[in-house]
């Protein structure tokens, strides 16, 4: 029997991988052996419960501790990279703390030493000086054939890449999200292989990661094939589950949440003031949906609940998606079958969104939805405008497909614009499609099991 190890320490990982296809056909043959890590007993309990199989082995990591030279190698992998996402971390972090000294000795370490050369020797020494034997005892038990790790940038994960190397085990990294790369860290160990969802991901693991480019592969997003396989509910169905009126038409509004902005509370005051002014054409609905992992504040006078409707001249409706393992915001959420139809569903019913930089730009695309972003701030917040500077959303800018508004004015004459005439910039939104997914054919986690296979077999 063939094992694999799969690391699932993270909502993203569960979500892209148990989630999908990739999930469903390896789980398949019975000879071959899933080991899962998570990271605590009551995710593992949630996860047990709906994706179990005589081939599937769940394991709890807890207590893991990095080595006494990880804080070295901290310091390293955030310093190492140089995207226009690092530069402006850095330039929060001084604004928050005020360390003008290490703001400057950082800036400086990092122009002279963000270079695929010193990012290599940094590695080396990586698996020089690190003697991590904490996930020496499962390769013993299992013997694992291949590693899949879905998240480079952990350490947690680089222990376990690191047994594997230490033992000659094959490797094969995810890159999971469109901002790892850009705005994370360095990777302190590389995979044998690595799996990206699309050529601007390929570009970026050629420029940050230093891996070679026969060692890439270009998959798609496997839980975008969700949106391909599955077939919308009725817009009387969608409707009536909301209370919506018939003749009402949908505005979606995707908040940033609290960790990277303060204006949503006011976003959404002001959005519901604007639906109730007489400024926009009658009958226009808005649904609020939060992001999974993340916390949003709401006007006072909003009380809020997971699929409700709540008071307010023109109702507004709050959908609050996924389960979360802890209160604080973290990587410890799912999202299950129920959410991933809730949001297709609200998308497809959706006339338009209106959102913050966010991935939800790319799932708006793909329902063929035209796209808002804000970027105007509102008295008593932090200036939002850093978000549009990243570097992963430049691409979505570029494409033509979002239209960034700089005023109340140009909101809502957009807003207008895109209800009469939904085709404006539809050809931007199939090239940001295009570029985002790669193959948007609901085959995407058949691509990566289909990796997998042949990469355990050969």
């Amino acid at each position: 029997m063939k094992t694999i190890f799969i690391t699932i320490f993270q909502g993203v990982e569960f979500r892209n991988i148990v989630r999908t296809d990739i999930y469903k056909e390896l789980v398949k043959n019975p000879d071959t052996r899933l080991v899962l890590f998570t990271n605590s007993q009551a995710k593992r309990d949630y996860y047990q419960k709906e994706f179990s199989a005589p081939n599937v082995i769940y394991e709890v990591v807890e207590n893991y501790r990095p080595s006494r030279f990880n804080s070295f190698f901290w310091f390293l992998k955030f310093n190492l990279i140089r995207t226009a996402t690092v530069d402006i971390k850095r330039r929060q972090a001084l604004e928050l703390g005020g360390r003008y000294f290490a703001y400057i000795f950082k800036l400086v370490f990092n122009r002279i030493f963000a270079r695929s050369f010193f990012r290599k020797i940094a590695r080396w020494l990586d698996r020089l000086l690190i003697r991590d034997r904490f996930f020496s005892p499962y390769f013993g038990k299992y013997q694992p054939s291949v590693v899949l790790l879905a998240h480079l940038f952990g350490d947690v994960e680089t222990a376990l890449l690191r047994e594997a190397k230490r033992r000659k085990i094959p490797s094969v990294g995810l890159i999971n999200s469109w901002d790892k790369l850009t705005a994370r860290c360095m990777i302190r160990l590389l995979p044998d292989k690595m799996l990206v969802h699309n050529k601007l991901i390929k570009k970026d693991a050629l420029d940050y990661a230093d891996i070679k480019e026969k060692d890439i592969a270009v998959v798609g997003i496997p839980h975008f094939d969700y949106y391909v396989q599955t077939k919308r509910s009725s817009k009387e169905a969608f409707y009536k589950k909301y209370d919506i009126r018939d003749g009402e038409r949908i505005i979606l509004y995707t908040p940033v949440g609290r960790t990277n902005s303060q204006a949503d509370a006011k976003t959404i005051a002001f959005l519901d003031e604007l639906l109730s002014s007489g400024e926009l054409p009658p009958q226009l609905r808005l649904i609020v949906r939060f992001p999974p992992n993340d916390d949003v504040e709401i006007p006072k006078r909003f009380s809020s609940g997971g699929g409700s409707a709540f008071g307010g001249k023109n109702n507004i409706i709050f959908q609050t998606p996924g389960r979360r393992f802890s209160v604080k915001r973290s990587t410890d959420w799912d999202m299950d079958a129920k959410d991933f139809e809730s949001l297709a569903d609200t998308l497809h019913h959706s006339s338009l969104l209106i959102g913050y930089s966010s991935t939800m730009a790319i799932d708006a695309a793909v329902f063929d939805k035209p796209i808002i972003n804000i970027d105007f701030d509102f008295p008593g917040t932090r200036p939002n405008h850093w978000i549009y500077e990243v570097a992963h959303y430049r691409p979505v800018l570029e494409s033509g497909a979002v239209k960034l508004v700089k005023n109340k004015e140009e909101l809502v004459e957009w807003i207008k614009k895109y209800l009469e005439h939904p085709e404006i910039d539809k050809e931007n939104r199939k090239k940001l499609v295009e570029e985002q997914c790669y193959k948007l054919d609901g085959q995407s986690g058949q691509r990566v099991a289909e990796f997998m296979t042949k990469y355990l077999h050969d």
